[in-house]
């Protein structure tokens, strides 16, 4: 029988990036996000993230309510997650999901719609000031 080439072993040792959120959508942000963790029946470590978190603050310096865990391939993890201030504009999602999440996919692709939406955006604003000028001086 052939051995998988990625043994589940080897993918969750180390960092891991845990998402907090109902498929993946962004519009059910809550306002603050507490994750306990207790590594094999240890102490509790606190992380906070949510919307009303500023970015500095956050286990990653990124929109979404990503978390961080460091596991080893024996180690036990209980967490507990904690959510406050649902946004008011949308009906409460019956199921809260945990995500994993592969950084190396998420945050180049980030980076690059964040640098094409930025050229976009410039292109219009010269526009927009070329036809507001073309308008004053004509």
């Amino acid at each position: 029988m052939a051995k998988s080439t990625t043994d589940w072993h080897e993918f969750f040792n180390g960092e891991q990036i845990l998402h907090v959120g109902y498929f993946g959508m962004e519009f059910f942000v809550f306002k603050y996000v507490d994750i306990y963790t207790s590594k094999n029946k240890g102490d509790y470590t606190h992380q906070r993230t949510g919307n009303a978190v500023p970015l500095s603050e956050r286990p990653y310096d990124f929109w979404a309510t990503f978390f961080k865990v460091e596991l080893q391939a024996a180690d036990t993890l209980d967490l507990y997650i904690r959510l406050e201030g649902v946004n008011p504009y949308r009906r409460m999602p019956t199921t809260i999901r945990l995500f994993h999440i592969d950084a190396s996919s998420v945050f180049p692709r980030q980076v690059h719609e964040a640098v094409i939406n930025w050229f976009i955006g410039g292109i219009l604003s010269i526009g927009v000031v070329h036809f507001f000028s073309l308008s004053i001086f004509y």
